[in-house]
């Protein structure tokens, strides 16, 4: 399909952290069109030692930045800046540390989308714990949904990583829905 007829055609997108969840979103962007760039932490991405990396970064540009220095923290929100769309996938509490939560990157740029992907919100005991699929799936049920696996004694591991790809088709509906809005007014 040519590109001025894909959905995310002209979008600039900025995806940062390491969730499979963010990296399906942006991939699927990327192949809507979307100009995606994935900021990577130095050596690279811990997904690119997934066999789907391959899959989940196609389309998409990458910089590897230090976001712990001030210098390429600054490279990377002045991106963020001038994108239509930032995903995250970090913690909140490294989000709020780098300071790219939806105060600070919106202060200068309202036109800016910003979606956070956590597993557990923004408060509570829970909010740091690092949002892997098997965590996700263990904490909502679904493992034990599959005890009759083991006689309804125990929990039985879920492989198919649905919390990953529900989660990404939960951000691509925000994104969407956003944009939307944002078109409307």
């Amino acid at each position: 399909m040519a590109d001025e007829r894909r959905i995310a055609t002209g979008l600039n997108v900025v995806e940062i952290g390491s969730s499979g969840s963010v990296a399906i979103a942006g991939m699927t962007l990327a192949d809507a069109g979307a100009d995606v760039i994935s900021i990577e932490k130095p050596g690279g991405s811990p997904l690119r030692s997934e066999p789907a990396f391959a899959m989940w970064g196609r389309g998409k540009r990458s910089i590897e930045l230090d976001l712990a220095a001030p210098g390429p923290r600054e490279s990377a929100l002045e991106l963020a800046r001038n994108a239509d769309v930032v995903l995250i996938g970090m913690k909140p509490a490294s989000v709020e540390r780098l300071g790219l939560d939806f105060d600070s990157l919106t202060r200068d740029a309202p036109h800016v989308i910003v979606v956070s992907l956590t597993g557990f919100g923004l408060h509570g005991p829970y909010r740091d714990v690092p949002v892997y699929d098997a965590v996700m799936q263990g904490r909502g049920g679904r493992m034990f949904d599959f005890s009759a696996m083991h006689g309804g004694k125990r929990p039985a591991f879920a492989a198919a990583p649905v919390a990953t790809y529900g989660a990404a088709m939960a951000l691509l509906s925000g994104v969407f829905g956003a944009l939307r809005e944002r078109l409307s007014n």
